[in-house]
């Protein structure tokens, strides 16, 4: 029933196509049927063309229409009325609604609720509130701080001082006003000097005679609501437009640099959109330049928040991942990479980039270079960032990995390269010095050349020597850079992989399969390199034994040949053993990690006999498989021994034959030729060793290509989709985990406005879960459409949306450290930060019971934990950076009654938009607008008392919990 339905008034029925100006403030219309919808439009001079129109609501049947004071022409907005077909009005003297509003308190609260209910849609950055108004109080709000109620309609009068409504500078209240009416969702700001409010009920504010002027009052400052929203609409769209032309400008330059790397050796860096004036983004982009890195500046949003972190904010933007180190002792005389650094005094960023002569200092602001030498370094501040270079968003093969580590580690490589082929052509000397010595010196018994000659060698083995140990430590430089690079990459690219990979993909394994990347580098740049590269080289000394004799060479490549044939197969067989292993490993792997992390369930099911049987079945398939290829590699190694023995017989059963044959070459040279030939072989031998450790790298990269080929779920072409105020919709959207399975949600629409305290409740199994899943971007819908603030989330940065979201889901668990790094996180927030939080939450007390307090440990999982305590520090983690949006699944289930309304009283007062999943009905008595899923539906939506009165699904899972 309406609160009131006027007796007389003049009946008018409009068309669409004639609009009604709402510039009278004694126009009332009451809607007897059909609906109004109320627009915004700019307020143009007579005979100027009309500006767009803005919506801002619709008036149901039995709704009043209201007048608005008209703005001054050409300044400000107007307000139109647009009829809907069918639409009957009536017209009501201003005099009967006045007279009305003084005895009919249910009236007043309909006109003013769904009037303020309307204004506080335009308020959408809504603050948390310093101060919570309850009826017949007196508070004193302080300059800047924020006061609004929670929950029903009151009135606020002034009694000393000023304050503005929604922060505006153009809507002022002061003693000399009536009392305002406050609803949900708007706030008072204290002025300059502050202000004395007194905060009344709408019986009280009746009974004073000012309810009627009040709501006057308010209707009169809506123009500056009016063009907040207006400003707030084309700020919005401005913003959409550049972050499409940066996009687009990206996506453009990343075409011409892949052309422009056609031509050149590398592709050169690719251009980054945006302003390049900050000195933080130009210090990230010197670095950048040496690592192969590119930085494009983060959205202004982000680095105006409050928890601001402007280095985390660029390095999410540029989809790179940054880890902070600490400068001790002389550490710019190693060798530490390239660094971002702050000077001490002044935090201004300096980057720190490595050279052939050590460090130098690039200022950013204005590009000078200076040497670092002691006294500069004491300048700089003890902590730096080291960054690293992700992958390519697209798949990723192990000839991928190879290119990035040359591209990284180049002038590396070449002087390895260089050295082993220098220390291979020293080593020739050798036999060409035996040869010198047998043919020439011994037979004219020349004493002095062979002190010479022996210097000689002395010397070639020293610079062998020297080349190989200069060697080793390129070596040990190279792997380090190649394992700092390459498996920081593979476990980035794990942490940015979509949910549903992780579905598909035992934990334990996958742990395996992202450090397969590390063992196969272990093989490449480990000891398998100085083998690989002495057989290699070695096919210098064939040259030399053609130079003595190619009769005996023949006999030599034909042995070698021989063995390197019979190596490769024996190795190809191994391979494959191999590779049935590392799957069997990892099976067993991911079986022992699902021990470890259910050991108490395991208990608890009295299953450990079976469990034990099962991992012993799979540990016995792969020890076979390890026996088995220990069997053919012991057979290369044996081989290996053999193959200097056959060798040698080989060669001297050739020469015999030549010298029978009466083609025998001179002792000199033999002696040589088999010096040369010692070596080859020995190198060969050396090699054979190695090489089923080198044949077992593909295998071992393929264990990482599920990470590698799967692609990320951030896409750097997706815009930034700006601050969200929180605005939500839900629009039919479907979903099935199988592309032939059962429908989980089937054309399921909600919506939440900035600020709401939506619930989604139902039986178990009912699609709640994999709702939320859907919002938070975990899965991809089959159908329907996911929006906030309008965005499509597909069509945007995952990330970003997430990073202005708090969440607590069922299976969310605590980290090993101090309640205060479970509840900061990596944010750059203090310790009251924490504390506040920890307020919200309701967990102050119980940590200020600790001995350590915030410091106190907490074990991995909160096992030292109580249930409640670890939902609290949970919900604490969730509310520390207070966010826009907030998402709760069962977030408060091992809560009491009393913590559980402390918390509620929290979140109310962040004013963020909150959607909680929900078993217990008691938690979401005050929620704005309760939906009940079953089957994957919406079956029921409403609120509480609404539903409560209603026969349906809602009205059983009451009476269930009631008894």
């Amino acid at each position: 029933m309406p609160a009131w339905k006027p007796r007389g008034g003049v009946a008018e029925e409009r068309a669409a196509n004639a609009p009604i100006a709402l510039d009278d403030p004694d126009d009332v219309f009451y809607v007897e049927r059909g609906s109004v919808d109320v627009f915004s439009v700019p307020n143009v001079p007579p005979g100027s063309p009309p500006g767009a129109r803005r919506f801002l609501w619709t008036i149901e049947p039995d709704e009043l229409l209201l007048g608005f004071d008209p703005a001054p022409p050409g300044e400000g907005h107007a307000f139109v009325a647009v009829c809907s077909p069918g639409t009957r009005l009536l017209r009501v003297p201003r005099q009967a609604l006045e007279e009305e509003f003084r005895r009919n308190e249910a009236l007043v609260l309909s006109v003013v609720e769904s009037f303020v209910a309307r204004l506080a849609d335009a308020m959408v950055l809504r603050p948390q509130l310093d101060e919570v108004l309850e009826r017949s109080d007196d508070v004193g709000l302080d300059p800047g701080r924020t006061a609004g109620t929670l929950t029903e309609v009151l009135w606020v009068e002034h009694l000393g001082g000023t304050s503005s409504l929604g922060g505006l500078s153009s809507v002022v209240f002061g003693p000399e006003d009536p009392p305002i009416p406050m609803g949900k969702g708007m706030w008072l700001e204290g002025g300059p000097g502050g202000a004395r409010l007194r905060v009344l009920d709408t019986g009280a504010c009746l009974r004073a005679g000012g309810a009627f002027a009040g709501f006057a009052r308010l209707r009169t400052v809506f123009h500056g609501f009016a063009e907040r929203v207006a400003e707030l609409e084309e700020q919005r769209e401005q913003a959409r437009l550049d972050r499409k032309a940066a996009a687009e400008d990206q996506m453009r330059s990343r075409g011409l640099t892949g052309l422009a790397g056609i031509l050149t050796e590398a592709a050169p860096l690719e251009a980054v959109v945006g302003d390049a004036g900050d000195a933080l983004v130009r210090a990230c982009r010197i670095v950048g330049d040496r690592d192969g890195i590119a930085f494009k500046p983060p959205p202004k949003w982000e680095t105006q928040s409050r928890a601001r972190d402007p280095l985390a904010a660029l390095c999410r933007a540029s989809r790179v991942r940054c880890r902070r180190v600490t400068l001790r002792g002389e550490w710019w005389r190693h060798d530490c990479g390239n660094l971002l650094g702050f000077v001490d005094r002044t935090e201004a960023p300096v980057a720190l980039l490595h050279g052939r002569r050590g460090y130098e200092l690039v200022d950013p602001a204005t590009m000078a270079r200076s040497p670092l030498t002691r006294d500069l370094a004491a300048t700089l501040n003890w902590e730096a960032y080291v960054f690293y270079r992700a992958l390519p968003d697209a798949k990723v093969d192990g000839r991928g990995l190879v290119q990035r580590v040359w591209a990284e580690a180049r002038p590396d490589i070449r002087f390895v390269l260089g050295l082993a082929l220098a220390s291979g052509v020293l080593s020739l000397l050798v036999p060409v010095a035996t040869e010198h010595m047998l043919g020439m010196i011994v037979p004219a018994a020349l004493t002095t050349r062979v002190w010479t000659l022996m210097l000689g060698l002395i010397a070639v083995h020293v610079g062998v020597a020297l080349f190989n140990l200069t060697r080793a430590f390129a070596l040990v430089r190279l792997e380090g850079r190649a394992n700092a690079s390459l498996q920081s990459a593979v476990v980035d690219r794990l942490l940015a992989l979509p949910v549903p990979f992780f579905r598909d993909n035992p934990v334990g394994e996958l742990a395996m399969r992202a450090l397969s990347v590390n063992a196969a580098r272990a093989v490449v740049t480990g000891a398998a390199p100085v083998s690989v590269l002495a057989g290699v080289f070695s096919v210098v000394y064939l040259a030399l034994l053609v130079a003595y004799d190619w009769r005996l060479a023949g006999v030599a490549l034909v042995v070698v040949v021989g063995s390197a044939a019979f190596v490769v197969v024996l190795a190809g067989r191994a391979v494959e053993l191999q590779r049935a292993s590392l799957a069997v490993r990892g099976k067993v792997g991911a079986l022992v990690f699902q021990m470890i992390t259910g050991i108490a369930k395991l208990r608890v099911a009295a299953a450990e006999s079976r469990l034990f049987a099962r991992w012993a079945e799979g540990f016995r398939e792969q020890s076979e498989l390890n026996l088995r290829l220990r069997e053919y590699q012991n057979a290369i190694r044996v081989f290996g021994d053999l193959l200097p023995l056959v060798s040698s017989l080989l060669l001297f059963a050739a020469a015999g034959h030549l010298a029978g044959a009466g083609r025998a070459i001179d002792t000199a040279t033999f002696i040589a030729f088999n010096a040369a030939y010692g070596s080859l072989f020995a190198a060969l031998v050396c090699l054979s060793d190695t090489v089923v450790q080198i044949m077992s790298v593909p295998p071992i990269v393929e264990r990482a290509s599920p990470i590698l080929e799967a692609v990320p779920e951030v896409e750097l072409t997706k815009p930034d989709p700006g601050a969200l105020t929180g605005r939500i919709e839900v629009c039919h959207v479907t979903f099935a985990y199988k592309k032939d399975g059962p429908l989980v949600l089937d054309d399921v629409s909600l919506e939440a406005r900035p600020g709401e305290f939506v619930a989604v409740v139902g039986p178990s199994g009912s699609g709640k879960s994999t709702l939320l899943r859907t919002l938070l971007g975990f899965e991809t819908p089959d159908g329907g459409v996911l929006y906030y603030d309008g965005q499509d989330l597909a069509a945007v940065d995952l990330s970003a949306v997430r990073s202005q979201m708090g969440v607590v889901l069922q299976n969310s668990s605590l980290l090993a450290g101090t309640i205060f790094d479970n509840i900061v996180g990596s944010a750059p927030l203090s310790i009251e930060d924490a504390w506040a939080a920890a307020d919200m939450a309701g967990l102050s007390a119980d940590v200020r019971a600790l001995p350590m307090g915030m410091h106190t440990i907490v074990s991995e999982g909160g096992g030292n934990l109580s249930g409640g305590q670890r939902q609290r520090l949970l919900i604490a983690r969730a509310l520390v950076r207070k966010p826009r949006i907030l998402f709760f699944d069962e977030a408060t289930s091992a809560l009491d009654n009393r913590v559980q309304e402390q918390v509620s009283r929290s979140l109310e007062r962040l004013n963020a938009t909150r959607v909680v999943i929900a078993h217990r009905l008691s938690t979401i008595r005050n929620a704005d607008r309760i939906y009940v899923m079953q089957g994957g539906k919406v079956v029921q939506s409403g609120s509480y008392d609404e539903l409560a009165a209603r026969p349906g699904l809602f009205a059983e899972l009451m009476a269930r919990q009631v008894l």
